[in-house]
Order: C-alpha cells, then structure tokens, then sequence
C-alpha cells in the first residue's frame, strides 16, 4: 500500500511539473515570435516520397513578416516576376496555442503548425490530409508543407 501511495504522488507531482513545462514552452513560442521575419525557402514533400522539395529564389529580400507583442502582425510580399516592384499587404491578430500560429485577417481566421521556432529561424506551415500530388495512398509519411523564415538582424 504504501508503494502504490508513493507511485501515486510520483505520478501527481510529474504531471504537475509536464503541465508547467508546457505552459511555459507555448510562452517561449509566442515570445519567440516577436520580431521581423523574412521568407528564405518554400518546403513540400508529397506523402510516399521520403524526399523534400526545397525552393528558393522565389522571394523579394523586401518580404517580411512582422509579430509586435500586443498580439498584432503584418506581412508584406512583392511579386518576384515583377522585379519586385508590386507589393501585396495584409495585417491582423494572432495568438499560439499548442503548437499552433492563429491569425485573424478581416474576421477570417487561419491557423498554421508551427514546424520550428528558435531565436533565427520561424517555420510555419501544414500536415496535408488530401495532397494533390499523393501517388502512394498506401504510404505511412506525412505530406507537408513549410515556409522557412529567418529572423531579420536590426
């Protein structure tokens, strides 16, 4: 009895501190985020490949994408065939959850997996359930995309 009581508290006090852990972590992420982001690669992998597919070379070195700590953000992009003359650019909310990067633009609300997050490096993206490129239905990998942000230096 008293090995199951002591297992018991072990238990408890563990998930008290994996709780604790967590919440700090999704901190450290939103916190992470902070700061002018730009574009430096577009990563895709259709399930059954094994292999990604990495391009660059497709952004303008203006694209940014800007998360202010009152919960604000803005992204900004020229088009590359363009010589980067035109820009496109939209603003918003956003927010983090679990592993997730929620923005709201006009009331339209999106969300995107949060793949990497450190002090240099942002990676924002999806798990596909339906990927157009999919040959293999059989396969046991994930299809995925990612855009890789490299935090801008002031």
């Amino acid at each position: 009895m008293k090995r199951l009581i002591i297992m018991l508290a072990a238990v408890c006090i563990s998930q008290v501190y994996y709780s604790c852990s967590k919440d700090d972590n999704q901190e450290n992420i939103g916190v992470l985020l902070i700061g002018e982001w730009q574009p430096r690669q577009f990563v895709y992998n259709c399930e059954g490949t094994g292999e990604n597919t990495v391009e660059t070379g497709t952004f303008c070195d203006q694209d940014r994408l800007i998360f202010l700590a009152n919960g604000t953000f803005s992204s900004i992009s020229y088009d590359n065939e363009d010589n980067c003359s035109t820009s496109q650019s939209f603003s918003g909310n956003w927010a983090v959850a679990e592993n997730d990067l929620f923005l709201v633009v006009d009331e339209d609300p999106s969300v995107a997996q949060i793949f990497r997050a450190n002090s240099q490096i942002l990676r924002l993206g999806d798990l596909l359930t339906d990927n157009p490129c999919d040959t293999n239905f059989d396969s046991q990998e994930p299809s995925f995309y990612y855009y890789e942000y490299q935090r801008v230096e002031d």
